[in-house]
């Protein structure tokens, strides 16, 4: 080594580690910031030949003794010219905060060195051998040192940022406590976090709310003994966690480390020190989702895609859950048994890709609509022009629990039935409704308050404290107020407005709002421990979950229509054709002994069914009968007599008649069998008119 390359190597070491505070304890010599002949990496000086442009000098890359560039101490990098794109994301103008800045700021400007002087390689803009002082042994017909391959980072490599920064963690940005109550005060932010003055200073460095964070606050670009260049260990997201406190975390299913679902991506750090982000899930924590540089890709690709980086999710959207690419971001892990893809752990992509499904895989026309700050006002939807879902309107994966939020099915849950911490839907935004009277549509400007979910804009808030409050968010008019209903796959029709359907003040309603009171008096026609007490309730997921249900529970997809768990006969059964099936969706609650059995059963106690005749004959049971023993047999379903979509309704009993028209009434208007109808019972023939013929058969009671 020359005079010249010894000082270099000398002085560099000195004033770097005097300006920035960092202690390499790996040489760079065995890092890919050694660009000379001698490195390892993918660039590298193309020869240890001066007179072809090469070298074997370390340092000069970044360092110059005399006239360098005041970007940094010593500098031997041009300063950018590049104007960047910053990272925005509809969360930060929730919040209020301070936006990023662009690092660019032009020749003379210090704020933001610290950025400015990582993407002068890493933007892929500057050629990695463009030094402001060439090596003296260089002739001088080179005007840069000649380089291996690519002169610049490619935006293939993993060290390529571009100078779009929309899905890279933010710098050049405040760290404002203030705004966002989610991060460390600056004050107590510890380790060698670096927080940059306002003043500009480069080598000022801060803990207080208001300083900026730049690249270097978190790497340390010398000392790659971490992975990453990074300050220190961000084994089980440790280096995360400094700065961010998301509220009801460590409650939560991702940071629980007792649970044994083994997910250990390396951090690409180096013996002794860990190399592991930790050997389950819990332990990995932040690193599970999220990824600092590039965002939001495809999942197995490596080209950047900024739209989906907002809230720097490892893939973009639902991909970030399923993670199920044999090429994922953490090569050696194994987060295809660990995660919710197919074959996964808690597998949630099979359901999704079911013929009915909430519609999450995305396609090119719902992605990437998704925001974390939507649903926040009625009328939301119509802020987009294609209905879309993501994983995060039913899961906060910040505050999920990790028990079923749902009781199994054919047990009844006791009113109200609140949702703790525990469950995976737990934290997550919702509607109040102030329900009006019987069978009218809730006026979505005044009858609904939204909940905002937690720590997306509120740490205060607690999130919907019902299920069915999470579904409403879509599944009412709040959501296409002033618009265009969307249509329902299943329905093959506009979507119906469950808050009419399920308001508490209907004369009936199954008991999803509401204990179950709105059950005619009497009944006990129920099994797996439903009574008609007031005291129990269900959850919109007790039938619309996974077809047989199983686990994972919840309403994501399902073989059967509606994203139904059994069969649901809703077409109107017809002469000669089949009757309602005992062992349907109906049957999971309802006993088939009471409703369904063909026989006769005179003297049925009073309690079975409040469906009785004066002689005391249970008349479902009756009406099986009839149907199984006289010529043209009418198949009864429970659709000839009561309302198609059976949330809740008008009358007693979810009783339809003719003239209800669709889609309530099985068929469209003018098909029902039950022209009139006195309620409540008791019920008798001239109180069940069906005068006028149906389907070519005379009325049942003409």
């Amino acid at each position: 080594m020359n005079r010249m390359n010894m000082f270099l190597a000398a002085v560099a070491a000195v004033t770097l580690s005097a300006a920035v505070s960092f202690a390499a304890t790996v040489s760079i010599v065995d890092t890919k910031h050694n660009l000379s002949s001698g490195g390892t990496g993918s660039y590298k000086a193309a020869s240890s030949d001066p007179t072809l442009g090469g070298t074997t000098e370390i340092c000069i890359f970044c360092h110059t003794p005399h006239s360098g560039n005041t970007e940094a101490p010593l500098w031997n990098r041009a300063a950018s010219a590049a104007s960047y794109q910053t990272y925005t994301s509809d969360v930060l103008g929730g919040l209020t905060y301070p936006g990023a800045e662009d690092p660019g700021g032009g020749p003379g400007v210090v704020m933001h060195s610290k950025t400015r002087i990582c993407l002068s390689c890493h933007d892929g803009t500057i050629a990695l051998g463009s030094v402001v002082n060439m090596p003296s042994n260089i002739p001088g017909t080179f005007s840069e040192i000649q380089m291996q391959g690519s002169s610049m980072i490619q935006q293939s490599t993993p060290g390529y940022i571009g100078i779009n920064l929309g899905d890279d963690h933010p710098v050049a940005i405040p760290h404002d406590n203030s705004k966002d109550s989610e991060l460390v005060p600056g004050a107590s932010v510890a380790g060698n976090v670096r927080l940059y003055g306002n003043t500009g200073g480069k080598a000022v460095v801060s803990k207080a709310d208001g300083s900026y964070v730049e690249c270097t606050s978190c790497h340390n670009p010398h000392d790659n003994q971490y992975g990453k260049f990074l300050i220190e260990t961000n084994q089980n997201s440790a280096l995360c966690l400094r700065c961010h406190t998301k509220t009801s975390f460590s409650s939560s299913v991702h940071a629980d480390n007792t649970i044994n679902v083994t997910y250990e991506p390396a951090t690409g750090g180096t013996a002794p020190n860990p190399t592991k982000h930790g050997p389950r899930v819990g332990d990995v924590k932040c690193m599970n989702c999220h990824f600092p540089h590039k965002a939001g890709l495809e999942t197995g690709s490596t080209s950047p895609n900024s739209s989906y980086g907002r809230y720097l999710l490892s893939y973009r959207e639902e991909n970030a859950c399923f993670v199920n690419s044999p090429s994922d971001r953490w090569a050696t892990s194994n987060a295809s048994s660990a995660c919710h893809g197919t074959g996964g752990a808690k597998d949630i992509e099979t359901d999704i890709k079911s013929s009915s499904k909430h519609p999450v895989v995305d396609s090119a026309n719902t992605s990437p609509r998704h925001k974390a700050t939507e649903a926040q006002g009625a009328g939301w939807f119509n802020n987009t022009t294609v209905w879309h879902t993501e994983c995060e309107d039913c899961h906060n994966p910040h505050t999920s629990g990790k028990t079923a939020h749902i009781s199994p099915v054919n047990s009844p849950t006791t009113f109200p039935p609140a949702l703790t911490n525990a469950s995976p839907i737990y934290g997550v935004g919702g509607v109040n409704v102030n329900f009006p009277g019987n069978w009218i549509v809730p006026n979505p400007a005044t009858a609904y308050t939204y909940v905002k979910p937690i720590g997306v804009t509120e740490t205060a808030s607690t999130g919907a404290d019902a299920e069915y409050k999470i579904c409403f968010k879509c599944h009412t008019a709040y959501a296409w107020f002033g618009g265009t209903v969307p249509n329902s796959s299943s329905l093959l029709a506009p979507m119906t407005d469950q808050a009419q359907e399920f308001n508490p003040n209907n004369i009936s309603f199954h008991p999803v709002v509401q204990g179950n009171t709105g059950h005619t008096a009497g009944s006990t026609g129920l099994t797996g421990g439903w009574t008609n007490g007031n005291t129990q309730t269900m959850f919109c997921s007790d039938c619309h979950t996974r077809n047989g249900g199983g686990v994972p529970k919840g309403a994501h997809g399902s073989s059967q229509p509606f994203i139904l768990t059994g069969t649901f006969e809703d077409s109107y059964g017809t002469v000669g054709g089949t009757h309602q099936s005992t062992s349907g969706l109906c049957s999971q609650c309802h006993l088939d002994s009471v409703y369904s059995t063909p026989t006769l059963s005179v003297a049925v106690p009073a309690t079975d069914t409040a469906f009785r005749n004066g002689s005391g004959h249970n008349l479902h049971n009756q009406h099986r009968y009839k149907a199984a023993n006289i010529a043209n047999k009418r198949a009864y379903r429970c659709v000839n007599c009561h309302v198609r979509i059976p949330h809740g309704w008008q009358r007693d009993a979810l009783i339809v008649q003719r003239n209800d028209g669709a889609p309530y009434e099985a068929g469209g208007t003018n098909t029902g069998l039950i022209t009139s109808w006195s309620q409540p019972g008791p019920y008798t023939i001239t109180g069940c008119g069906s005068s006028l013929a149906t389907n070519g058969v005379t009325g049942c009671h003409p």
